[in-house]
C-alpha cells in the first residue's frame, strides 16, 4: 500500500499541527479498511493501478485535509485553504520582487543604504494591498458559491516515497534571518560599523580592528549561506539530511570565526578627538566585547546542539 502511504504524508502535510498525527491516524485506520474492503469485494489482490483508481476517488490530498479544518466565517472551509495558500504564494512573490528591484536600485546607483532604507514599509504596504484583494475575491467566491479546481487534476502514481525529515521550528528560523540579513548588511558596509559619539566638545571613534579584514570573505559566505539556506527551509517546512548536514557545517564554521576573534587583544580600536582617558576606556571596550563574544558563541553553540538532534534523529530513523 505505498501509494496509500504516500497519499497519507501528503494529506498530513497540510493539516495543522496540533493535531495532525491524531487526524492522520484515523485516516490512515479508515483508508486501509476500506481499501481491504474493495479487495474483499473484488475477491482477488488489488493491484497499483486499482490502488491509485481508489485513492483518484477520495480527491487530492489537499483537498481531503481542507475537511478537517476549523470552520471559517468570512470565507469557508471549501476555500479557505485554497486562501491561506494564494496568501503564502503572493506574499513570498511580493517580498521576492522588492528585494530583487533593491537589489538593482544599489547596483544601479551605487546608494544601497537609501535602496534598502524603506524596503519594509513597501514591502508590507504591497503585503496589505494584495492581501485585502485577495480576501476580497475569495469572500465574493465564497457568497456566489464558486468552487476552484486547482487540484482536480492529478495523479496518485506520481506522488513522491516520503523520505526521511524532521519538521522546522518557523519562529526560531524567521529569528535567524532577520539577525543574519542586519549582520550581513553591517558586514559588507550597508549598514555602517563606524560611528561618532559626542562627549561634550569630544568625540569618539569606534572602528574594528584590520584582523577583521582577513575574515571579510568567510564571513560573508557563511552569512549568505545562512540565509539563502534558512529562507529555503522556510518555504519547504522540514529539515532532511544534506540541508542539515550544511547547517550544521556552517554552525561549525561560525564557531570556528569566534573563536578566532576571541583570541584579538583589540576586537575594536577607540580614537579620540580630544584627550580622554584613552587606555581606560580601550581596556573597558575589549573587556565588554570579549563578553558579547562569548554570548554570541554560547549562543550559536545552543543552536548547533539543537540541530545536532536533529541530525541524530534522523541518523536514528535511518537505521
Amino acid at each position: 500500500m505505498q501509494l496509500i502511504d504516500n497519499y497519507l504524508a501528503a494529506v498530513a502535510g497540510y493539516l495543522p499541527k496540533r493535531n495532525r498525527r491524531d487526524i492522520a491516524a484515523e485516516l490512515k485506520s479508515t483508508l486501509y479498511d476500506q481499501f481491504e474492503d474493495k479487495s474483499a469485494s473484488l475477491q482477488r489482490e488489488l493491484t497499483a493501478d486499482d490502488e491509485a483508481e481508489f485513492l483518484k476517488g477520495l480527491g487530492h490530498p489537499f483537498k481531503v485535509a481542507a475537511q478537517y479544518l476549523p470552520q471559517q466565517y468570512l470565507i469557508g472551509p471549501g476555500l479557505f485553504h485554497y486562501y491561506l495558500y494564494a496568501l503564502r504564494m503572493i506574499g513570498l512573490i511580493v517580498v521576492g520582487i522588492h528585494v530583487a528591484l533593491s537589489v538593482v536600485l544599489g547596483v544601479a546607483t551605487g546608494d544601497w543604504l537609501s535602496s534598502f532604507a524603506d524596503l519594509v514599509s513597501r514591502v508590507l504596504t504591497s503585503l496589505f494591498v494584495v492581501a485585502g484583494a485577495a480576501t476580497i475575491v475569495f469572500a465574493v467566491m465564497e457568497r456566489t458559491g464558486r468552487q476552484l479546481d486547482w487540484f482536480d487534476k492529478w495523479d496518485p502514481s506520481r506522488l513522491k516515497t516520503q523520505t526521511l525529515s524532521q519538521p522546522v521550528d518557523r519562529g526560531s528560523l524567521i529569528a535567524d534571518v532577520i539577525a543574519d540579513i542586519i549582520l550581513f548588511l553591517w558586514w559588507i558596509g550597508i549598514i555602517s560599523f563606524e560611528r561618532w559619539l559626542e562627549m561634550g566638545n569630544n568625540q569618539l571613534s569606534i572602528t574594528m580592528s584590520p584582523e577583521f579584514g582577513t575574515l571579510f570573505w568567510p564571513v560573508s559566505l557563511i552569512l549568505a549561506c545562512s540565509i539563502v539556506l534558512h529562507l529555503a527551509m522556510l518555504a519547504y517546512g522540514r529539515w532532511r539530511a544534506l540541508p542539515i548536514t550544511i547547517e550544521l557545517v556552517l554552525g561549525g564554521a561560525a564557531i570556528a570565526v569566534l573563536g578566532y576573534i576571541m583570541q584579538m587583544d583589540h576586537p575594536i580600536r577607540l580614537e579620540f578627538s580630544a584627550d580622554l582617558p584613552a587606555e581606560k576606556l580601550q581596556y573597558v571596550a575589549d573587556r565588554s566585547m570579549q563578553v558579547f563574544f562569548y554570548f554570541v558563541a554560547a549562543m550559536v553553540a545552543i543552536d548547533l546542539f539543537k540541530h545536532v538532534r536533529i541530525a541524530y534523529r534522523l541518523a536514528r530513523s535511518a537505521a
